[in-house]
């Protein structure tokens, strides 16, 4: 389980966050990204989806496998003078989900997100530095309020972006806004 005002993970039974404080909230239904027992990793039932993923590690490194996000994580960094000089800190997480609608992506996209402002490396966000988070899910049952959700203009934070994206494995399709937001879009275009 982890936070959802920081992200951090929290130990079992606790009230509250060892890391921000906050009061520990008790999800109803069962968290569709957390990792049930420690043997646990990504799908080898979906033959598509290894596919994707091995092409992933071909194009960004071998990823990292984040427990609390039941995620595959990949990092990178980039600096482009046309950008300001600045230096965007780029997290991309591919995940698998056997069911996902849109407040299914809007938790994994927040998650993801808080993930990565919370374990970038190097000088805060804002000092000629940004982050990006790259939210995947891939899945063959991909309900229409999850492709609305992922077209709608993600939440805008301060010196950072959220993508959230879905992969139909069925069809091979990547949905994801298509529009270029106010906010960042000198930088848009390159990630």
């Amino acid at each position: 389980m982890f936070c959802h005002n920081c992200g951090a993970a929290l130990p079992e039974g606790g009230a509250f966050c060892p890391q921000c404080g906050q009061r520990v909230k008790q999800d109803t239904a069962p968290n569709p990204y957390t990792v049930q027992s420690a043997q646990a990793s990504a799908p080898q039932e979906d033959k598509d989806f290894d596919v994707y993923v091995r092409s992933v590690n071909a194009r960004l490194g071998t990823g990292t496998w984040v427990p609390q996000l039941n995620a595959w994580s990949y990092y990178d960094e980039e600096f482009r003078v046309k950008w300001g000089a600045s230096k965007m800190k780029r997290f991309s997480f591919i995940t698998y989900m056997d069911w996902v609608d849109g407040a299914v992506v809007q938790q994994f996209s927040a998650a993801c997100t808080q993930f990565a402002l919370n374990n970038y490396p190097g000088m805060a966000r804002g000092m000629q530095v940004g982050v990006a988070s790259f939210a995947v899910i891939a899945s063959r049952n991909l309900q229409n309020s999850a492709v609305e959700q992922v077209m709608q203009t993600p939440p805008a934070h301060f010196a950072a972006f959220e993508m959230p994206v879905l992969l139909d494995l069925n069809t091979g399709s990547l949905y994801h806004m298509q529009k270029t937001p106010l906010w960042g879009a000198l930088m848009w275009s390159d990630l």
